[in-house]
């Protein structure tokens, strides 16, 4: 995994929070209404422990309990990676990385914030993701050597 993928992750796991969360609702929103019966229909026995509400409520206690973990993980995730970044030693590359992977802000609005050309904050942009995945992930793209190589 390489630095630009591995700082999306919080993006990733931030639409995976907002897909659960746009089910629960889905969800809590189709078990609110009131379900109507065809009266003019013959009459066939149905289960009278209303396993159909029963099986939206187990769903919706599921959904949310996934939420929540996405939520644990992305959390951490998050506090991670900005420690990550904020021990840089270079400002500027702690200013790029986390105005994008943090604060999501486009190269174009970052330039306009630190004052400085486009062109050249895309090649800050690059050199910081160079220097992050020296420091923190030049160890997790290395094969492992295994005794039976040796």
């Amino acid at each position: 995994m390489d630095a630009k993928q591995y700082l999306r992750q919080i993006r990733e796991m931030e639409i995976r929070i907002s897909i659960r969360q746009r089910q629960i609702s889905d969800l809590r929103k189709s078990m609110s209404y009131l379900k109507s019966m065809d009266y003019s229909a013959d009459r066939v026995q149905t289960s009278p422990d209303g396993s159909g509400f029963t099986n939206e409520a187990i769903r919706l206690v599921d959904l949310e309990a996934d939420a929540q973990r996405i939520i644990h993980e992305c959390e951490t995730l998050r506090a991670r990676i900005i420690s990550q970044i904020e021990a840089m030693e270079d400002r500027r590359y702690v200013d790029v990385l986390s105005g994008v992977y943090i604060h999501r802000k486009d190269l174009m609005d970052l330039a306009d914030d630190m004052h400085y050309d486009y062109y050249w904050v895309c090649h800050l942009h690059g050199e910081a993701l160079k220097a992050f995945e020296e420091k923190y992930l030049r160890d997790r793209n290395q094969p492992q050597d295994s005794a039976t190589n040796l």
